[in-house]
């Protein structure tokens, strides 16, 4: 099954197991003694041999071998169905070279193959073996993937295992195997993992729940087992029902809270054989108002809760086990409770304006003055968008912008009363932006005078006319007097905005990166 080159006077001889078998050249050394030291020779070349062309496996890869073996048969001296199947070393190594291996490495693998460039290889064999290859590291990635779950790192959900000295010999029989893969042999739980025994589960009404004692990670993340034995009314047929509870951490009170992306896992053991437990796994944000996840259906029927079938014990109890990982989870507080406030969503580089928007907030004049203008008439004015809505709110929808007036006042409350970021999407429809305005970076002393302009016109003839002026006018002169004549010109002008130049420490003027 090695590649071994041709018999033809310009091909060399050498393959593995040629290379295996060379000796040193002592022909006077005795076999007694020789032997020893060519079985070290041959057990250093296989090694060799195996490191070379898992090299070169991984360095071609699933994607490209069978790139590869077109420009073997283009290169081929005789057409492929030939028998021989021979290029020279110079182009087996220039073969590999293109397609990703890198020349130290061939040359290598020529010297392994006692090849020269001008000598032959049949490359046909050669293929064969660095295909197995491939295939093989290709299947070991794989398992790798589908064992994360099951892998003792932190991040992973381990399940139920065999035991490390539960595995039966050959020799053992199939009685043996069988009692080896009893529940008894299973590991203990590990630190966040649930172990929880259903008693008599046929009792159970349908629809009746029992939970089980609870499970604290690293950090704040507790869990526990929510069992409906005989399934959720909504379970036809009757059949077991299991959920995942997170509990409310400690310091939040009744405060909203939420842990992002738990991966969670459920098992229902089987006591005669573990190998035929069932388990459903997935990932969810649990929450103060999404407490629990699991799943109704897809665990145990009632009818096959029987002794016999070994989902239930000679004590009639059912065992389930629930595992978390909550590595990459992050506790979410409501920043109302900790800051007093809520802030805006990024739409894009939207954050000069939400800069804005948020300092015009926290003056409670000016929130008052938007709170009294009296918005459009109601045949004119659209029904508002719920803080829920606007999140999915698309800034080229169809429907009808709301009037400024009626966004500034919705985003100002949201702000007051949300739990919750607020979005800002229904305000920009309401400028005549679109998504690629959200994208782009605008001036934010333009939009305070743009956004106190459009208010101003809102307001005149009403009672609060002119109050926008009365909060943010402010008024400079400029003047000019002589030295020597006593005379002065004078002229004054009203601003609603100054520019001023910061300093650092140093009392230098602050740039911007390109200024």
């Amino acid at each position: 099954v090695l590649p071994t080159c041709s018999s033809s006077p310009t091909s060399t001889q050498g393959s593995l197991e040629a290379c295996c078998t060379m000796d040193d050249g002592d022909e006077e050394s005795p076999p007694s003694a020789k032997r020893p030291r060519v079985d070290q020779q041959q057990r250093q070349q296989e090694q060799d041999w195996k490191e070379l062309i898992s090299t070169v496996a991984k360095s071609i890869g699933p994607a490209r071998i069978d790139g590869l073996q077109r420009e073997f048969e283009e290169k081929d001296q005789q057409p492929w169905e030939d028998a021989a199947g021979e290029i020279s070393g110079g182009d087996f190594a220039l073969c590999l070279e293109r397609f990703g291996v890198d020349l130290p490495i061939s040359n290598c693998l020529l010297d392994c193959l006692s090849l020269t460039i001008d000598q032959t290889i049949d490359h046909r064999k050669f293929w064969r073996i660095l295909h197995k290859e491939v295939v093989k590291q290709t299947e070991d990635t794989d398992e790798e993937e589908d064992g994360q779950m099951e892998d003792e790192d932190d991040s992973r959900l381990p399940g139920p295992q065999p035991a490390k000295d539960a595995i039966p010999g050959q020799a053992d029989g199939p009685q043996r195997a069988v009692s080896s893969y009893r529940k008894e042999n299973l590991p203990e739980p590990r630190e966040h993992e649930i172990e929880f025994l259903v008693k008599d589960p046929k009792s159970y009404a349908q629809g009746k729940s029992i939970v089980s004692h609870s499970r604290t990670l690293h950090g704040s993340f507790s869990f526990r087992l929510l069992v409906f034995p005989m399934g959720t009314s909504s379970s036809v047929p009757p059949q077991l029902a299991s959920f995942v509870e997170a509990l409310p951490p400690d310091s939040c009170g009744d405060s909203k809270w939420a842990f992002e992306s738990v991966k969670y896992m459920i098992t229902v053991v089987n006591w005669k054989d573990y190998q035929k437990s069932v388990t459903q796994q997935d990932s969810f944000t649990f929450s103060r108002d999404s407490a629990d996840r699991g799943w109704h259906k897809g665990f145990v029927k009632a009818s096959n809760m029987t002794e016999e079938s070994g989902w239930l014990n000679e004590k009639g109890e059912l065992c389930l086990r629930a595992s978390c990982s909550s590595r990459r989870a992050m506790l979410q507080h409501s920043s109302r409770k900790t800051a007093g406030f809520v802030g805006l969503k990024n739409h894009g580089a939207t954050c000069y304006m939400n800069c804005l928007l948020q300092t015009l907030f926290c003056l409670g004049h000016f929130r008052h003055i938007a709170y009294c203008i009296a918005p459009p008439q109601p045949e004119e004015s659209k029904p508002g968008v719920s803080s829920d809505a606007t999140d999915s709110l698309s800034l080229e929808d169809d429907q009808p912008a709301q009037p400024l007036l009626v966004s500034l006042q919705n985003l100002f409350y949201r702000l007051q009363t949300s739990e919750v970021p607020v979005s800002c999407k229904e305000l920009m429809r309401s400028f005549g932006w679109d998504t690629a305005d959200a994208f782009m970076q605008h001036d934010a002393q333009e939009l305070n005078r743009l956004l106190c302009d459009r208010l101003e016109e809102q307001m005149k003839g009403s009672a609060e006319d002119g109050e926008i002026k009365r909060l943010f006018e402010g008024e400079f002169e400029n003047y000019i007097e002589c030295v020597d004549v006593d005379y002065r010109s004078e002229r004054k002008e009203t601003f609603y905005d100054l520019q001023l130049n910061l300093r650092n420490e140093a009392s230098k003027d602050i740039k911007s990166p390109g200024g």
